[in-house]
This record gives C-alpha cells, sequence and structure tokens, in this order.
C-alpha cells in the first residue's frame, strides 16, 4: 500500500504541470479543440472523402472534357495552357459545351481574360455557337 501511494504523490508535480499548460488555453484555442475539423466534399464517383478506389479514378478521367483539335487534341481541357484555351476561345474554335465551359473557367481562374472577353465566351456558351456539328445536345 506504501509504494501505491508513494507513486500517487511521485504523479503530483507532472499532473499540476499539465493542468497549468491546459489553464494557459484561450477560450479560442478551447473552441478550435472541440471543433469538429472541415472535412472535404464526398467524391462524386466513389463516395470518398479522403482516399478514392480505383474505379473513381477511372471514371473521373474518362469523364474530363477534352479539346478535339490542334496540338492539344484529345488532351484534358484543365491540362492545357490558359493562353492557349484563351486564344482558342477568341478565335471560335469548334468545342463541346462541356469543353466550352471548362476553357472557361480555366481561363477565368488563371486571371488572364478580361472581363469582357469572359461575358462574350458565356454568351456563346449559353447561346450554343461553339457545338461541332453532329454532337448531340443534352
Amino acid at each position: 500500500m506504501n509504494q501505491s501511494r508513494s507513486n500517487n504523490i511521485s504523479n503530483e508535480p507532472e499532473q499540476q504541470a499539465e493542468a497549468d499548460d491546459f489553464n494557459q488555453l484561450t477560450e479560442e484555442d478551447v473552441r478550435y479543440l472541440n471543433e469538429r475539423p472541415p472535412q472535404p466534399d464526398p467524391c462524386t464517383w466513389c463516395g470518398g472523402r479522403l482516399v478514392h478506389a480505383q474505379l473513381c479514378v477511372t471514371k473521373s478521367d474518362a469523364f474530363q472534357p477534352r479539346l478535339q483539335f490542334g496540338k492539344h487534341k484529345n488532351r484534358p481541357v484543365r491540362e492545357v495552357k490558359p493562353k492557349y484555351l484563351r486564344w482558342a476561345l477568341n478565335t471560335g474554335c469548334q468545342m463541346s459545351l462541356l469543353a466550352l465551359g471548362a476553357a472557361i473557367e480555366v481561363v477565368r481562374s488563371s486571371g488572364l481574360a478580361k472581363p469582357a472577353e469572359i461575358a462574350t465566351w458565356e454568351e456563346r456558351l449559353r447561346a450554343k455557337e461553339l457545338v461541332p456539328e453532329g454532337e448531340t445536345e443534352s
């Protein structure tokens, strides 16, 4: 019994140090520690939040909008340089609706385009002027 009492006595300084550390936390620290951390939205394909199934990677790659012309033919729009996409949008190159929307978003996020240019492209998108012949609209 004496041994257990001596162990409790030897732990008292450590417990006091831990209590002192806890007392130094601000209200903001306590709030942060008690909040649930934000989580990313679940994946459209597999429902995973941090880890994706191989099927998810395969499906998402298959559904990437791709360019159908020029030196970047069959490349996903998001892998093409914004300068090239801006040129393609300004010259009226034929793109599917999905590729057109993705190209506008890539160029917009790069900061290369003027608001007037973006407005013109979006008008074309709404009017469906850049849909290639033979492609069906959904």
